[in-house]
This record gives structure tokens, C-alpha cells and sequence, in this order.
């Protein structure tokens, strides 16, 4: 999240989640109380540079030396956000070239084909 330990450790929640993350933030504590964990779920953290980062978290309410502390685990997953932003993208492509093609099929009798010079045939 880009600040250091010191910072971190004088960090309360609300200073690095967005004010969106609220009710469900509320629901997730609720959760806690009454089962003992929360989790995993998704949502954006706020980066010491202010963009927001893609995490998963998960948090069991565990004793130490006699308090109740809440033990939380963060990963950080905009890799895989954006990895499966990539492949929305590509689908969407795939799925405008596949209409485009049957679109063509359908308003002809025949099939257009383009290929190169050595025969391999493709799309245009």
C-alpha cells in the first residue's frame, strides 16, 4: 500500500478505504461478532499515492493474552484484476469477429476467404 510499518501501525481502516466500501465493510464486522471470521471478499484499498488497489481479504477474531484482536489477511490482486480485464477484452473482440463473420455467411451464398500469398487463408 506503499506506506511503511510505522505508518501502518498508526493507520486506522477508514483512512485507507474508500467511503463506497461502508455498509459492506459494516456487514463484514457484523459477520465477524457473530461468527468469529469474515471473508474472503474483494474490494479497493487506497494506496499512500492515492490509486486504488484490487485486495482480498479474509479476518477471524482470535484471543491474545486474553483480548480479542482480529487477525486480517490482505492480498493484493490487481494482477489478476487485470488479467481478467485482458480477457474480457479479448472476448469482446472474438465475439465482434464472430458476428461479423456469421453476419457475412448469412448475407451470402458464398464464403469469403482471404489468405496470403502461400495459401494460409484468415480473416480480413
Amino acid at each position: 500500500m506503499g506506506h511503511t510499518v510505522p505508518e501502518t501501525l498508526n493507520l486506522n481502516d477508514r483512512q485507507i478505504t474508500p467511503e463506497n466500501y461502508a455498509a459492506s465493510d459494516r456487514a463484514s464486522l457484523e459477520n465477524l461478532e457473530t461468527t468469529g471470521r469474515y471473508g474472503p471478499y474483494e474490494k479497493e484499498l487506497i494506496h499512500k499515492d492515492g490509486h486504488l488497489v484490487s485486495v482480498r481479504i479474509s479476518g477471524l477474531m482470535i484471543d491474545k493474552d486474553g483480548e480479542q484482536v482480529i487477525w486480517c489477511s490482505v492480498e493484493n490482486i490487481s494482477e489478476l484484476r487485470h488479467a481478467q480485464q485482458e480477457r474480457q477484452c479479448t472476448e469482446q473482440i472474438l465475439k465482434q469477429s464472430e458476428a461479423r463473420y456469421r453476419s457475412l455467411v448469412i448475407s451470402t451464398t458464398q464464403i469469403l476467404w482471404v489468405s496470403t500469398p502461400e495459401g494460409i487463408c484468415f480473416e480480413r
